[in-house]
Parts: C-alpha cells; sequence; structure tokens
C-alpha cells in the first residue's frame, strides 16, 4: 500500500506542476513538435507496417491537438487555460475521443498505454522547470 500512495502522490504532484506550468506561444508548437517527433521516433522503431501511419498523419495531429489546447474538454477553466496540463490534455483528447474507435481492437489498452500519450507526458515531465533552490 505504501508503495501505491506514494506513485498516486508523485502523479499528483507531477499534474499540479503541470498546472502551474504556464505555456507562452513559442513553448506551445515546441511541445507538440516534440511529443510528436517522439512518437515518430517509437513508431518507426518498431519496423512495423504501422510505422508509416503516423507520418502519414503528423500534420493532421499536430494542427488538432493545437485546436485542443484552446479548445478542447476543461481548457478553458481558469487553473488549466495556457498550461502545460492543457497541452497535456489536448493529446489525450485527441487519442481517446479523436483517434480512436471504441470497437477497434485493443481499444483499453490504446487509452491506458498509447504511445502518443506516452510521449505527451515524458515531454511535459521534461519541461517542468526545476524547483529553485534557496541558498
Amino acid at each position: 500500500m505504501r508503495e501505491i500512495q506514494r506513485h498516486f502522490n508523485e502523479t499528483a504532484d507531477l499534474f499540479r506542476a503541470m498546472c502551474q506550468t504556464v505555456l507562452d506561444t513559442e513553448r506551445v508548437p515546441q511541445y507538440f513538435a516534440e511529443v510528436l517527433d517522439r512518437w515518430l521516433k517509437a513508431s518507426a522503431l518498431k519496423g512495423s507496417k504501422q510505422s508509416q501511419e503516423p507520418i502519414a498523419g503528423y500534420d493532421q495531429v499536430r494542427l488538432e491537438c493545437t485546436r485542443l489546447f484552446t479548445e478542447g474538454k476543461g481548457n478553458d477553466l481558469p487553473a488549466v487555460k495556457g498550461t502545460l496540463w492543457a497541452a497535456y490534455g489536448a493529446v489525450v483528447e485527441y487519442v481517446d475521443y479523436h483517434e480512436l474507435k471504441i470497437d477497434a481492437p485493443k481499444y483499453l489498452n490504446r487509452i491506458w498505454y498509447d504511445p502518443l500519450k506516452i510521449a505527451a507526458l515524458n515531454v511535459a515531465r521534461q519541461m517542468i522547470p526545476s524547483p529553485s533552490v534557496n541558498t
């Protein structure tokens, strides 16, 4: 139980930090570019026929996620608007509601472990400023 509680607390801290990280107009495209770059690299490493699918839809995904950053569900809330959380939420909404079909094979697996969502979270983690240390 302690391990589960520790993981839960770390995740909550990460999500709070994402809400506190404001993205200016320059950082939003950088975020989506880095996310999609990692997604493409992960897909290429698979070496499967599916690896060509992300490449074909790169611009469409980028444009839709950028739109969802401002227009996505809940992204207009004062505590969320313009933050790293809104950018991550845009990717999650894109995958869960715009890309996936409920009757798709392995639907739940994609909801939980989608490579695009994993890339989005990893990039977000790196964009959170380190806490300043008072010396």
